[in-house]
């Protein structure tokens, strides 16, 4: 896999809280379209502060914290969709320029240094400490949130997943922090593989075995 670009940085930090909505389904609840913080946000081992979800059964705990995802996947949604698309369109709390399912590993360590602090000096003891823990599974949500019903399986086609993160060390994060890598212990672990080989699960069962061996996967799709 290709390493990480130097200068991955956080586009926007997003949050949402549980909205009843109505359709053409019928109402429901979901917090999945999230909103651009304006100022530096609180990350605790459980998310952002102020940040809900109205399904705590397959979103949010410890090992779902934070979802991120990648900008460059942006565009091509508004190709196919005919229209833009704000930020949080995804349900996602981290829009990240410079990394994406392809440059991302299952187990890395990101401080998130805020903008202008040195690349030479240790991450502040403010920077938030995350962790990949596994791809999020696409959800039917933003595609009933944007009125198209198979937008989930068009995410699992195109592998744009996102990815869940744990929180190690709790702080502070704002649009324009700059992610610094602190250890990657799985570089063969793309979270494109590990969305592989949970969709092929049944078919390859040797690649699914392989990575629930991993320690840093969470604990869901480990047991």
């Amino acid at each position: 896999m290709q390493p990480p670009r130097p200068d991955p940085r956080v586009v926007a930090v997003l949050a949402g809280r549980v909205i009843r909505r109505v359709d053409g389904q019928g109402e429901w609840e979901s917090a999945v379209e999230k909103l651009p913080l304006g100022g530096p946000a609180s990350v605790t081992r459980l998310g952002l502060e102020g940040d809900e979800q109205a399904d705590r059964r397959h979103h949010g705990g410890p090992d779902k914290a934070l979802l991120a995802w990648a900008a460059a996947h942006y565009p091509r949604w508004a190709d196919w969709l005919g229209r833009p698309l704000a930020a949080g369109s995804f349900g996602e709390n981290l829009l990240l320029e410079g990394l994406d399912e392809e440059l991302t590993c299952l187990g890395d360590r990101w401080a998130l240094c805020p903008a202008g602090h040195p690349e030479d000096e240790d991450p502040p003891v403010s920077a938030p400490v995350l962790e990949v823990s596994q791809p999020r599974v696409p959800c039917y949500k933003p595609g009933r949130l944007l009125g198209q019903a198979d937008m989930a399986a068009r995410m699992a086609e195109w592998g744009h997943t996102g990815w869940y993160l744990r929180v190690l060390v709790a702080g502070q994060v704002a649009a324009g922090a700059r992610p610094r890598l602190l250890q990657r212990p799985h570089p063969d672990w793309s979270v494109a593989r590990c969305w592989k080989a949970y969709a092929c699960r049944d078919t390859h069962p040797q690649e699914w075995q392989a990575l629930r061996r991993l320690p840093e996967l969470a604990e869901a799709w480990r047991t």
